[in-house]
């Protein structure tokens, strides 16, 4: 059960004991997919966190039982990231040996996170598997072929544009969330619905802080393993359509050929002066308030739900958005 700790320990703690079952599948992948979750070993990790506590808020009591979920659930997530930097060309350049052994890598992660759950004996949690990989693939879909800057005509509209933008941050991280909650409440025995609403809002808002974050000014105190922080500002130099960039777009009146010959620092000056990041950390911050009231209406107040609740502030407040605000006030 849940100690008097905070989010962040009750995470850590998590994370560890997965961590150990994870350094158990790792051979056999090949070795520039494998450097991703061994690099991510260590370190506190937000979805084993929300499968506890789906579990904890549903009356479990032995919070043990959920650690090969979040283990087969890391692993699909090295997987996804390791699809996606082929996809975004995320870290330069890369020979085609690379990609096909990164192609590879990436479905012996999948395979191997679905074979972590069957092993267990999780059949009531393996189809999440399938809903999360498919949810991903839309979403990859609707960011690489949909939402582009060349048409940006078809979204002047914002409720057009933001329609289908909920979609794609949906598929890339709201149906993994959501997952990650409502499988932690099967395996207490009693499946909570409500739980998987409240973890899609948190992907997905995640996803647009994310987007948000991307604007950060490239700095090695922001890098992560999934993305080097060089890769800061990639989303506009790639033509995406973001929340952030339709805002500076659409508000600055700039071509986006003229946008793209500005300095960092410039186009984070633009961010700011145009409204365009009060814009999207509102969108955030409503967000974070409707994930909070959805899980304070259908769950009484246990330290479960409390340290939830709490957990949400990550929308709103984290080290790329930090490095916004921090490059406004110079």
């Amino acid at each position: 059960m849940l100690s008097n700790n905070s989010y962040f320990e009750v995470m850590k703690e998590t994370s560890a004991e997965a961590d150990k079952l994870i350094r158990t599948r790792l051979d056999g992948i090949v070795d520039v997919t494998r450097t991703l979750p061994e690099s991510r070993l260590g370190k506190p990790r937000l979805r084993d966190l929300l499968v506890r506590l789906g579990y904890e808020l549903s009356g479990g009591k032995n919070w043990k039982k959920i650690i090969p979920i979040c283990a087969s659930y890391e692993l699909l997530n090295c997987s996804s990231y390791v699809i996606n930097w082929i996809f975004d060309e995320k870290g330069g350049h890369r020979e085609k040996n690379e990609i096909n052994d990164l192609i590879i890598g990436g479905f012996q992660l999948r395979e191997v996170a679905e074979l972590l759950l069957r092993e267990n004996s999780l059949e009531d949690v393996v189809g999440s598997v399938s809903r999360i990989n498919e949810a991903i693939y839309v979403g990859q879909n609707l960011d690489l072929n949909v939402l582009r800057v060349r048409y940006l005509t078809k979204f002047r509209v914002f409720g057009n544009f933001v329609h289908v933008y909920r979609q794609r941050c949906h598929g890339l991280s709201g149906e993994f969330y959501g997952q990650c909650l409502l499988s932690g409440s099967k395996i207490s025995g009693k499946e909570m619905t409500a739980l998987y609403g409240v973890g899609e809002i948190l992907g997905s808002a995640l996803q647009a802080s994310n987007d948000l974050g991307d604007f950060a000014l490239p700095n090695k105190a922001i890098a992560v393993s999934e993305k080097p922080y060089k890769d800061q500002l990639s989303d506009l130099k790639k033509g995406k359509l973001t929340l952030p960039i339709y805002f500076l777009i659409t508000k600055s009146g700039m071509e986006y050929e003229d946008l793209t010959t500005k300095t960092p620092e410039e186009i984070v000056g633009l961010l700011f002066s145009t409204g365009s990041f009060q814009e999207c950390y509102d969108y955030l911050q409503n967000e974070r308030k409707k994930a909070k009231v959805r899980l304070h209406k259908s769950f009484e107040k246990s330290y479960a739900r409390d340290m939830l609740s709490s957990a949400l502030i990550i929308i709103s407040y984290n080290k790329f958005i930090t490095n916004l605000k921090s490059a406004q006030k110079k």
